[in-house]
């Protein structure tokens, strides 16, 4: 296990440039002591320059700033914590820089910080600062062209939490096994898988025979949510027993049972789950490599009772989500949400996380703003001009003002699909968008 995995530097300075050195030779040194190669920390000291700069523009040169990087196990995390406000277009995954545009060109800086990190994250830490994060993750060599193909039979299987040597067997297996968009991508890089679970960001167990073969297996996110997310069970044997997915799914449902989490859905389900008694909460839909759309069901469990909860919900949306909470019998009290008049700024920002293998891309509303329909609709054109056929939105229903970004999702052609429980602050209603209109 990586020494530095639970380690997190601090340094306090205030926004004046006169410390820009100090703060870049910061996230440099810092990403580099905790696990970044030496590109990718110099990709970290470029990326906190901009956004240093950025600060002392828009901050009070006195004003404190705390940084902080900690090595999340596969990646290192670059955090600002500040008081006030600032600019934050240039992170859209759309933004531009025009030559005619001065305010355009002062973002020149932070669009090309948003670009050479892998994510940002913002919102409140304690005592009202506002967090804004940058994350850069360690680059990872694919596994071999050669996938491991499937086995043909195995002896009595075991199931139990893996080694580091099984994860990565079981990764190049389940990549052999499955098509590209029954998989999560992090799958066709075995060592990832590896430094994910170390780390604890997932748990797994595999099904292992009595001669050492890894054949099957399931991960899960531990505590994250009340209603935790799952891949798999996968197996990895050519026959169609079902022995070892009903021994990975007890063994699976008895490690979280332990946990306060309400129930367990699975999003990309590469096996049949139906006969293992999860229920259907809603499909999406995926591509084959020709076009064709193919619904994917998603399954869900419930592992102890729901205490309910209260959500907010715009009008447009209510009829939907009335309708999952009644069909699944999920105790809800429903405040609907309506622009009175109130101002909001000009400026929207959606978190983008793109997945290439799988050719998908999920949006979250990072910050409202009046221009919120036609960024939209950028991002939109933008993953239509690059073939992402999959584009989904989060909007999470224990967010007040994420409820005022119905009527653009729908604009947009944006359809709500399904609803995750307590999958964020409360319920999680995933949009897909249909593919039409920005051919």
């Amino acid at each position: 296990m990586n020494e530095t995995q639970n380690y997190a530097l601090r340094l306090g300075i205030q926004s004046n440039k006169i410390f820009l050195p100090v703060a870049a030779g910061f996230a440099e040194n810092a990403a580099r002591a905790l696990g970044l190669e030496h590109a990718e920390s110099l990709v970290m000291r470029l990326a906190a320059e901009e956004v240093f700069i950025h600060l002392c523009k828009n901050l009070k040169s006195d004003n404190k700033v705390e940084m902080t990087c900690a090595w999340g196990g596969y990646f290192a995390k670059l955090s600002f914590l500040y008081h006030g406000r600032i600019p934050l277009r240039a992170f859209n995954l759309t933004a531009t820089v025009s030559l005619d545009d001065e305010g355009s060109l002062d973002d020149m800086g932070l669009v090309l910080a948003s670009r050479s990190v892998d994510r940002f994250e913002i919102g409140e830490d304690a005592g009202d600062r506002i967090r804004l994060s940058l994350v850069k993750e360690k680059t990872y060599p694919p596994g071999p062209e050669e996938p491991l193909p499937p086995l043909d039979s195995v002896d009595a299987c075991s199931v139990h939490p893996p080694q580091a040597e099984e994860l990565k067997v079981f990764a190049r297996r389940v990549t052999g096994r499955y098509l590209p968009r029954l998989i999560p991508g992090f799958f066709s890089y075995p060592g990832k898988v590896v430094d994910m679970v170390l780390r604890g960001d997932f748990q797994a167990l595999l099904a292992v025979d009595t001669g050492g073969q890894v054949a099957g297996g399931i991960m899960w996110h531990p505590g994250r949510t009340k209603f935790m997310e799952f891949f798999g069970p996968y197996r990895l044997t050519s026959d169609e027993s079902t022995t070892i997915m009903h021994d990975l799914v007890e063994a699976f449902l008895m490690a979280v049972g332990k946990s306060d989490a309400v129930g367990v859905y699975c999003p990309l389900p590469a096996e049949p789950l139906a006969a293992f008694h999860f229920e259907e909460l809603g499909s999406l839909d995926t591509f084959e490599e020709d076009g064709k759309r193919i619904p994917m069901p998603v399954f869900f469990r419930q592992i102890h009772e729901d205490p309910g909860a209260t959500v907010w919900c715009h009008p447009d949306l209510e009829g939907f989500v009335s309708n999952v909470y009644e069909r699944h019998y999920l105790p809800r009290s429903i405040r609907l949400v309506q622009g009175m008049g109130e101002t909001f700024g000009d400026d929207s920002v959606f978190l983008t996380h793109m997945d290439s293998i799988r050719k998908m891309v999920v949006l979250k509303p990072m910050q409202f703003g009046t221009d919120l329909d036609q960024n939209l609709a950028d991002h939109v054109k933008l993953f239509s001009r690059q073939d992402f056929k999959e584009v989904f939105f989060q909007l999470d229903l224990g967010v007040s003002w994420h409820s005022h970004l119905v009527p653009a999702l729908l604009n947009n052609r944006f359809v709500p699909r399904l609803v995750v429980p307590y999958g964020g602050q409360s319920d999680l209603v995933i949009f897909q968008w249909d593919g039409s209109g920005y051919e």
